[in-house]
């Protein structure tokens, strides 16, 4: 009798394939250990002020209605603004014609008369004050025509933060 002398050859590709899925399966194992160690956590604590904004303006009408009877002329009035805040203040000041009956022309501190509406912007700093001068006028030439009209005038002053 003859003995089995042959040998089962080995497949080399899958065995290089075997050996590569492993060191695969290796490393993904490895890393994924690495990268769990890398956690952060954290706390904290923050405090804030917000800056106190107090804005006056006092002086031009004492009334949210006033009746002012004119005549052909000039008319002033003065607002006083005070700013008692912590921050900067931009604030705007609008004299606005808004029936437009009798022909005026506005003024702002002494800006070039406008018809109609005026406005001007300044700023104020901190716990300071500033007037201003309003200025309105009527021109005397065909003022017979106007005689008994009324006019609504509005004044705004609007304040803003800067800073």
């Amino acid at each position: 009798m003859q003995k089995n002398t042959k040998t089962a050859k080995l497949n080399i590709p899958m065995c290089i394939a075997a050996i590569l899925f492993c060191l695969t399966l290796f490393s993904f194992h490895l890393c994924g250990g690495l990268y769990a160690r890398y956690t952060v956590s954290g706390s904290g604590y923050d405090d804030a002020r917000v800056a106190r904004f107090d804005v006056s303006d006092e002086g031009a009408f004492f009334s949210e209605n006033l009746l002012i009877e004119t005549v052909p002329g000039t008319f002033k009035r003065s607002i006083h603004v005070t700013n008692n805040s912590e921050v900067t203040v931009a604030y705007t000041v609008t004299i606005k014609n808004t029936t437009q009956n009798i022909p005026y022309t506005f003024s702002i501190n002494n800006s070039t008369p406008i018809k109609d509406e005026c406005t001007v912007i300044c700023y104020l700093p901190p716990n300071s004050h500033r007037t201003v001068n309003l200025l309105a006028n009527w021109d005397a030439e065909g003022a017979l025509e106007y005689m008994g009209m009324v006019d609504l005038i509005k004044l705004t002053v609007h304040a803003q933060q800067v800073d």
